[in-house]
């Protein structure tokens, strides 16, 4: 528990060092009583990350996500387990990093490089300066699912309509629900699964019957594609269009 305190000093330093350099690490999100929600120590329960970050690589055609993601040590001896903790989030990140308080020696240097990960030297003192020693290269993550299950713990999804990946969040100084959730979360059963056990996806529907989580998957919808179909099933409908509430 001791090093992990330790570790925890560097992290919202790390992540302020992060935004410098183009990425979203929960800055402009914050909880109900005003707190910001760093991207740190984020992820399943099986794997966790020190410290997390997020940019848009996209173009005018299609969205994407470039992740990067730290593993912070405390300590000054550098191990090879250090090395592989930190190369284990290629399975859902683009840059893996290997951050400690050290000037990394040679042989560190040359096992990082050949686990595909970047180092990045930390200044010891009250305002630790951070340094990229070895920069980490850029691939595509093992596992598209985990990726966008490590990026639903950052509260970042992916918009089944348009595509695009957004935030959920208790935006700074707007007064919204305690939930802070700007999204809109769809219900769905597995079709091969129901199947198997013989259930019926339109009575499950109807009847409102509840299936296992093993049967379940979710699926999200961002509040402007929510707006947009809003319009155009009134129009379709010709629904009355609610009037705005002046000020």
């Amino acid at each position: 528990m001791a090093r992990a305190r330790g570790e925890r000093r560097f992290y919202k330093p790390l992540c302020r060092w992060l935004v410098r350099r183009g990425y979203y690490c929960g800055q402009q999100t914050s909880t109900y009583w005003g707190k910001i929600k760093w991207f740190t120590d984020r992820g399943t329960k099986a794997q966790r990350v020190d410290v997390a970050g997020v940019r848009s690589i996209g173009t005018n055609c299609a969205d994407e996500m470039e992740i990067v993601a730290v593993e912070v040590r405390s300590k000054g001896l550098i191990r090879t387990r250090d090395l592989s903790d930190a190369q284990d989030f290629r399975q859902f990140a683009h840059l893996a990093y290997l951050a400690a308080p050290v000037k990394f020696p040679d042989r560190v240097v040359r096992a990082a490089e050949e686990r595909k990960v970047g180092l990045i030297q930390i200044s010891r003192g009250k305002r630790p300066r951070f340094e990229e020693a070895l920069r980490a290269p850029k691939m595509e993550p093992e596992s598209r699912t985990r990726m966008l299950e490590f990026l639903k713990s950052l509260e970042v999804f992916q918009c089944t309509l348009c595509q695009c990946f957004f935030p959920i969040w208790t935006r700074l100084n707007v007064e919204i629900p305690r939930s802070g959730k700007s999204f809109s979360e769809l219900k769905r059963t597995k079709l091969s699964s129901i199947l198997n056990k013989r259930l019926d996806p339109f009575e499950i529907v109807d009847k409102g019957l509840i299936v296992g989580s093993d049967l379940r998957i979710s699926r999200y919808i961002c509040p402007l594609c929510a707006a947009d179909l809003t319009r155009i099933l009134q129009k379709q409908l010709r629904l009355p269009v609610p009037h705005k509430v002046k000020a």
